[in-house]
């Protein structure tokens, strides 16, 4: 019995931290860099770093930027695992329009707007209900067949044209990962479920 008393206790502090450390899922915060000017600059590809990779038209130069600052221009492209997301249409509010999405790993963005009267585009995260604003400036629509003009790895990470500072961004996702108030539920009742198999089996 002196033992279970001390597997009581244990188990008991264990299974009271996991509930009262339940905190709420933050949104993703971001970080954003200006890349430059993308009058006769395209994309080229980013990996998951992110290292970045835009291209100057007609000259074959490359220009490599990692976690947003610039490290080299070269006649040829980085050889990288690159991963740029796959377009898509996110979900949006009534009223609203989607310039360019971009999906990856679960994960959505776009250049759009929220409103019917929303003068200019902006660019968002998420998809309705759950949207949030990243940042000012975005894409009008792109005829079909025209550019992407929006991109995203696997990590978060967002590269976006901005047709009216005529700019290439990139939005470097630097949220700390916070444990869901279900998940930690989920693991304090486990806890709770041990300690009374083993008040079971000792009374046996």
């Amino acid at each position: 019995m002196k033992n279970f008393k001390h597997w009581f206790v244990a188990i008991f502090v264990i299974a009271a931290g996991f509930f009262t450390a339940s905190k709420p899922v933050l949104a993703d915060t971001y970080q954003i860099f200006t890349l430059g000017n993308s009058g006769g600059v395209n994309f080229h590809g980013m990996d998951d770093s992110p290292t970045v990779v835009l291209v100057f038209i007609g000259t074959g130069l490359y220009e490599t930027f990692v976690d947003g600052v610039f490290t080299g221009l070269s006649g040829t492209p980085p050889g990288l695992a690159y991963d740029n997301g796959t377009p898509c249409a996110p979900a949006i509010p009534p009223g609203g329009s989607v310039g360019q999405g971009i999906c990856n790993n679960g994960r959505d963005a776009f250049t759009g707007k929220l409103t019917a009267s929303q003068m200019r585009p902006d660019v968002y995260v998420g998809s309705f209900p759950n949207i949030s604003f990243l940042a000012s400036g975005g894409i009008d629509p792109v005829p079909p067949g025209g550019p992407q003009l929006i991109f995203m790895n696997s990590q978060g990470d967002i590269v976006w044209e901005d047709d009216f500072s005529e700019n290439w961004y990139l939005a470097v996702d630097t949220t700390t990962d916070v444990p869901e108030p279900g998940s930690i539920l989920l693991l304090g009742t486990g806890a709770l479920g041990l300690l009374g198999a083993i008040r079971r089996r000792v009374l046996q």
